[in-house]
């Protein structure tokens, strides 16, 4: 199983059409989306008041080709496109950094995250990685850091984008390369290992330089301070999928879903403790119970559940009127319980410790970029320096 069929299989994406992770335009793969971006700024809104910016500019729909329009209105019914007062369809499109430097420098801003969508033409030679070739949602953010020192400013920014990736449970690796002339003065790319073992973008990062900054109508005080421009890739959710899959699937880290557990046991069979963990469940929604032990085979239930995310299957035994269960983990021994406290126990840890051995088992991977202090991104033939 690839990627790709492992977000179909969790309803994250429409079967027909995707590339490489990002639009996520089912119901579910919006919500996910949504956690992730609001994952991102968690990383920041300790230390900046962050306000989310709308892009101001549009662009008419019909001066793209016939078959980009019919893929809008056949598949993408979610993008924020409107019509005029001519009944002319628009849609947003912009590169927010001029926006973004002007408005942070009038409204003494120090944080601003633009989200829109960037229409590209069919002859464009950026060709996202998207769902839609034609389409791609981006998200742009700026912060403007002062009071420190550059090398501090360097390392706070780039530790909270490692944050973010962890707390995604998604293991990376920072490369340093030189600034692009009249652009930026470092850049920094997050990067994620695929399957063929090597590292991809997923976040950029790049220190603007003071050209750049003399370029654009903004004050002498706002540049002083150290602005960063940071891109959020669609390749996210692609290698959030690499990295969370085994030979059962995608399993969805504990930031995403609440469900991690199943209990499989036997309704005929009065049980205290399966009631009193269903009325504990009620509250916190976060075990399936499955009803069909006896009438199902036990390995057919399991690979259900597997193939759903699931990655602890408690079962019910009855042995001598006794009854006990046996849990079975993807990173455990099997283990029998007895008591109510045993199991309880291991639902109370059950989402920390699979995280943790997921992102670990990934993590590994790319131990060998980091001893050999350089790694390669695929949009550079140059060796960058592993921060």
């Amino acid at each position: 199983m690839d990627y790709k069929e492992a977000l179909r299989m969790l309803n994250l994406v429409y079967s027909d059409g995707i590339a490489k992770g990002f639009p996520l335009w089912t119901e579910d793969g919006l919500k996910m989306q949504d956690i992730t971006i609001e994952a991102f700024l968690k990383c920041f809104s300790k230390d900046f008041n962050i306000e989310i910016n709308y892009p101001r500019e549009i662009q008419k729909i019909n001066e793209f080709s016939n078959k980009y329009k019919d893929r809008i209105q056949k598949y993408d019914s979610t993008i924020a496109f409107f019509k005029d007062e001519n009944n002319e369809e628009y849609m947003y499109t912009t590169d927010a950094l001029p926006y973004n430097l002007e408005k942070m420098d009038k409204e003494n801003k120090c944080a601003l995250l633009s989200y829109y969508y960037m229409i590209r033409l069919l002859d464009s030679k950026q060709v996202p990685m998207s769902r839609d070739y034609y389409i791609s949602p981006l998200l742009q953010f700026n912060l403007a850091i002062d009071k420190i020192n550059k090398n501090e400013a360097i390392k706070y920014v780039v530790e909270k984008m490692k944050e973010f990736c962890k707390n995604i449970n998604l293991p990376v690796v920072v490369l340093e390369y030189d600034g692009v002339k009249g652009y930026s003065e470092k850049v920094y790319m997050v990067s994620a290992m695929n399957e063929k073992g090597e590292t991809q973008t997923i976040l950029q990062c790049s220190l603007l330089d003071d050209e750049l900054l003399d370029s654009f109508n903004v004050s002498k005080e706002f540049k002083n301070k150290y602005i960063f421009d940071i891109g959020y890739s669609q390749k996210i959710f692609a290698y959030l999928a690499y990295n969370n899959m085994d030979s059962f699937g995608m399993r969805l880290p504990s930031i995403y879903e609440n469900k991690d557990i199943v209990i499989i046991y036997n309704k005929k069979i009065k049980s205290t403790m399966i009631q009193n963990l269903i009325q504990e469940d009620e509250k916190e929604d976060r075990i399936y119970f499955e009803t069909n032990l006896g009438v199902k085979k036990l390995k057919t239930i399991k690979n259900q559940y597997l193939r759903k995310g699931v990655r602890i299957i408690i079962v019910q035994n009855i042995k001598d009127e006794i009854e006990s269960f046996k849990v079975y983990s993807i990173n455990d021994k099997e283990q029998i319980i007895y008591d109510l406290s045993g199991i309880k126990e291991i639902i109370k840890n059950t989402k920390e410790n699979l995280d943790l051995y997921y992102y670990k088992v990934n993590d590994k991977k790319l131990d060998d970029i980091r001893e050999a202090k350089y790694g390669t991104v695929s949009e550079f033939n140059s060796k960058g320096k592993v921060v």
